[in-house]
């Protein structure tokens, strides 16, 4: 007899923003104070998406507007935030995967449920209500508000899940349709809108509904009604498509007796690169980090682990950064058996050059990337990530914060965006703001004369000003090191020489900050 187990979590949303503000604020055993809502954009604005018991307890419901969700709630006790659909779905998955411990047939239920077929996996956790209080428990160790139910069918325990007062646990078959009798139509997965016809004429039960002709169901309420009902009672057959996680490129060799011969060794981990290269080939991915296993006799193996700053599938590549780190590995008393698997990996589309020849712009580039990634890889797994660095951008607009230097493993989009096109900024940005007197005949124009490093300018042309503000929510203070707001202007002296100046709108005092050269 098939076994279905369903858990509910009723708050996964704000649930999951919970967990994320309790880590961000000092370790699992704080609370978070408030009530939690979650905000979308819509056509009529900004709208409620989800919100925690607390919230809808004083009346906040998905749907209303953010302004009427602030009327019901006490002031500064509301969390306000995005709604983040994509991210609470990928959180379902790992969700899923997790709960593979207790079953091996896991699929999700969008947007808030998981779906087990726990048939025979009670006996391993004594009986399926220590399965299933078992299951619970461990969800709410997790900080996940949970109800669960199991039945002998999907849609029985998804409605058990989701409209029984407590945990629930059917044996037979035969029960469904007496215990189903008494639930909301809602129970068996019905659209809103046929639910509202339904109780337009006095149907409000699934009972009301099993006490009505069938052959009359179809043609007034649609198919659906007739599926689902025997989805829940056992008389049409209902499937999940279970999680599976995707196995780890992965090859190995195992020889027929130990060796210790270095040519062997390397022969054979050439070999398995390539193996490991036609397999991501496949998956069009690329690795970003490689571990080689050296299994010896009587000894711990050898773990030789590469990262590589893009990802990349190329075995000529590969071996070029491994092959070092395997020339210095301590055999022992031999080598049994080698694995190479690709640690992680990421999206790398497919290339085909054999045929046509790359001569675009386009393709010029993205050789030269590759080039540069080929430097990277080698510079950083000899000498180290963290002594191999590039500049990149800083998240601020104040100029003499901009620049920052990081990891050259990290991905190009992870190092930081160029300003936009069309901003001037100096070819020459000064360490940090230089004082200077300056005579402006108006407050809000570029200045006439400017005394600098000793010495008096005569300023013949301008443009501005461009006003630049710092992150108010972190950065406070004023000077050359302070974070003010500015206005800045471009200005030319009589030689012709442009350069960089700005008035600090707080103090009045002027500052430059870069020469075009």
């Amino acid at each position: 007899m098939e076994r279905a187990l369903s858990l509910h979590f009723p708050e996964w949303s704000t649930d999951l923003v919970r967990r994320r503000l309790r880590r961000a604020s000092g370790g699992a055993g704080r609370e978070v104070s408030g009530a939690i809502v979650l905000v979308a954009t819509s056509s009529r604005g900004r709208v409620v998406a989800a919100c925690c018991g607390r919230a809808g307890s004083g009346g906040v419901r998905t749907g209303m507007t953010v302004a009427h969700a602030g009327a019901l709630l006490p002031c500064g006790g509301v969390v306000l935030l995005d709604h983040d659909p994509i991210g609470d779905a990928r959180a379902l998955v790992r969700l899923a995967m997790w709960a593979e411990r207790f079953s091996p047939v896991v699929a999700i239920d969008p947007p808030d449920g998981l779906l087990l077929d726990v048939t025979g996996c009670a006996r391993v956790f004594g009986g399926e209500r220590r399965l299933l209080l078992r299951a619970i428990g461990q969800c709410e160790r997790l900080g996940l508000r949970v109800s669960g139910a199991i039945a002998p069918t999907f849609g029985s325990a998804w409605a058990f899940a989701r409209f029984s007062e407590r945990p629930a646990v059917l044996a037979r078959r035969e029960e469904l349709a007496v215990a189903l009798a008494g639930l909301p139509l809602e129970a068996l997965r019905i659209c809103a809108s046929t639910v509202e016809a339904m109780a337009e004429i006095g149907i409000a039960t699934v009972g009301d509904l099993m006490a009505q002709p069938r052959s009359a169901l179809p043609a007034r309420f649609g198919a659906e009604v007739l599926l689902r009902l025997d989805q829940a009672t056992g008389a049409a057959i209902e499937t999940v498509s279970p999680v599976r996680a995707e196995r780890p490129a992965c090859a190995e060799v195992v020889f027929d007796g130990a060796t210790t011969r270095v040519e062997a060794i390397e022969a054979a981990v050439r070999g398995l690169l390539d193996e490991l290269g036609a397999m991501l080939g496949e998956r069009e991915s690329g690795a970003r980090a490689v571990v080689v296993e050296l299994v010896r006799v009587d000894c711990v193996p050898v773990v030789i682990e590469a990262c590589f700053s893009r990802p990349c599938r190329d075995a000529v590549h590969l071996w070029s950064v491994l092959r070092p780190r395997v020339e210095r590995a301590h055999l022992g008393y031999g080598v049994e058996r080698i694995s190479v698997r690709a640690l992680r990996v990421g999206r790398l589309g497919h290339r085909q050059a054999e045929r046509w020849r790359e001569t675009d712009e386009r393709a010029k580039r993205g050789g030269e990337g590759r080039d540069r990634g080929v430097l990277i890889d080698l510079l950083s797994n000899r000498l180290g990530h963290e002594r191999v660095m590039r500049a990149g951008l800083a998240a601020t607009h104040v100029p003499e914060r901009l620049a920052t230097h990081r990891s050259a493993m990290l991905e190009d989009h992870e190092i930081g965006e160029p300003p936009a096109p069309g901003i001037a900024r100096p070819s020459l940005l000064l360490e940090s703001p230089e004082p200077a007197q300056a005579i402006a005949l108006c407050p809000d124009r570029p200045p006439s004369r400017l005394s600098w490093r000793g010495r008096e300018i005569a300023i013949d042309a301008g443009v501005g000003p461009e006003r630049i503000g710092a992150a108010w929510w972190r950065e406070t203070g004023s000077g050359p090191g302070g974070c003010s707001e500015r206005d800045y202007y471009r200005v030319r002296d009589a030689s012709g020489v442009w350069l960089w100046v700005y008035r600090e709108r707080a103090t009045g005092r002027w500052f430059v900050h870069g020469v075009w050269a």
